[in-house]
């Protein structure tokens, strides 16, 4: 960081010896799927997942202060917004020289690097629309700049956003339970009061837990409508890109549907999806790949909730040009 007063701590310096190891290490079903990918594609793949990893691990990871944190992602955010590349941790080189994000790119990095950093103060969100709007900011712009680093077209950007928001639905249903024991509550209040998600987990009081799991289900409707959503633009991408991009959906789609056969398991422990079943959906991805419902052209889809929530952000964030 450029301000002298906030270092980072030796873990974070050595965060990223290999971009590639912190994927392995940290993202198995992302590693599993990029492993599909053109060796050029998946340089960029990798070192901009690599950044947004440190990003995510310094907001929820780290053992400083809030404080701390909160000005290191502010400092990081400034060295976005102003092109700058001065950071310990090197995590901006890799943007700059390993992905090479264009402008709206950067602009959608600094975007998420806000959310993480608004994160440290997480409260509940009131409605549906404000936890859209906030996987919209900690992952529907991963899903701008991994568009854009695969070569995406206009209607794959916008597929590629909605899967990011999609994914972060997927989180939280599986992280219902972990996010208490953090003091974080994602569902919406307008669905469940963040005294009964509590109620539920601690008390292990049955309206309560019946209440929870009703508004996990739900949560898990709205991810599909956004991972249907996401699928429609695919075939923009090339082929062999698609089937990763594919692959990397459907492994982490299933996350919800291990977590509905079992949803009070998933309060208990992370849900995993084991390593048979995803060398099974990818198999699963290629074969689909055959059809030409994802290789020919199909209509957008208009009514998603991420894509209108994606409408409403877009002047704020996204050049039009590429919407």
């Amino acid at each position: 960081m450029t301000n002298s007063n906030v270092a980072p701590n030796a873990d974070q310096e050595s965060a990223q010896p290999s971009a590639e190891a912190v994927m392995a290490a940290s993202g198995r079903t992302f590693f599993q799927a990029a492993r599909l990918l053109p060796k050029k594609v998946r340089a960029g793949v990798v070192a901009l997942y690599a950044f947004c990893r440190y990003v995510d691990d310094l907001a929820d990871e780290s053992t400083q202060s809030l404080a701390v944190r909160s000005q290191q992602l502010h400092h990081l955010q400034q060295a976005l917004i102003e092109g700058r590349n001065e950071d310990s941790a090197r995590v901006l080189s890799m943007l700059y020289d390993a992905v090479r994000l264009s402008p709206s790119g950067l602009r959608a990095a600094s975007v998420l690097v806000g959310a993480a950093r608004e994160d440290l103060s997480q409260k509940q969100p009131q409605t549906e629309t404000e936890l859209v709007s906030y996987a919209f900011g900690v992952a529907g712009t991963v899903g701008l700049m991994m568009g854009e680093v695969l070569g995406a077209q206009k209607q794959g950007t916008r597929a590629a956003i909605e899967l990011g928001i999609a994914m972060q639905l997927s989180n939280i249903a599986r992280d219902v339970g972990q996010d208490l024991r953090a003091g974080r509550v994602y569902l919406p209040a307008s669905w469940i009061a963040s005294n009964d998600v509590e109620r539920a987990l601690t008390q292990h009081d049955e309206a309560a837990q019946k209440a929870l799991a009703s508004a996990t289900l739900r949560l898990l409707s709205l991810a599909d409508e956004c991972y249907d959503s996401a699928f429609t633009g695919f075939w923009t991408l090339p082929l062999r890109v698609r089937w990763s991009i594919l692959s990397a959906a459907l492994c982490y789609r299933e996350i919800g549907v291990y977590v509905g056969k079992n949803i009070e398991a998933s309060w208990r422990s992370r849900t995993i999806v084991p390593r048979w079943r995803k060398v099974f959906l990818i198999a699963i991805a290629g074969a689909k790949l055959l059809m030409p419902r994802y290789w020919r052209a199909q209509g957008a889809a208009t009514s998603s909730p991420g894509l209108k929530m994606l409408d409403r952000l877009a002047v704020l964030t996204i050049p039009s040009e590429i919407l």
